[in-house]
């Protein structure tokens, strides 16, 4: 916050300032998507773990059935 206001005093009044804090809404805006597709990754890496869970719940059961057969 600090950083922003500087920009815009030291900028103020000049066509600088529209251009700072449009490149400064830019970055955010850019932050902001990364954020997303990090949290979307991380919610599919989610889903793949719960996969291999159920999956292995699986294998465990039909191990535990195969011992009880034999």
């Amino acid at each position: 916050m600090r950083v922003l206001l500087t920009l815009n005093q030291d900028t103020a009044g000049s066509r600088e300032s529209g251009v700072g804090r449009s490149a400064i809404s830019y970055q955010l805006s850019a932050i902001s998507y990364q954020w997303s597709v990090i949290s979307n990754q991380l919610s599919a890496f989610s889903y793949q773990l719960s996969v291999i869970s159920y999956q292995l719940s699986v294998v465990s059961n039909q191990l535990k059935r195969y011992a009880h057969a034999t």
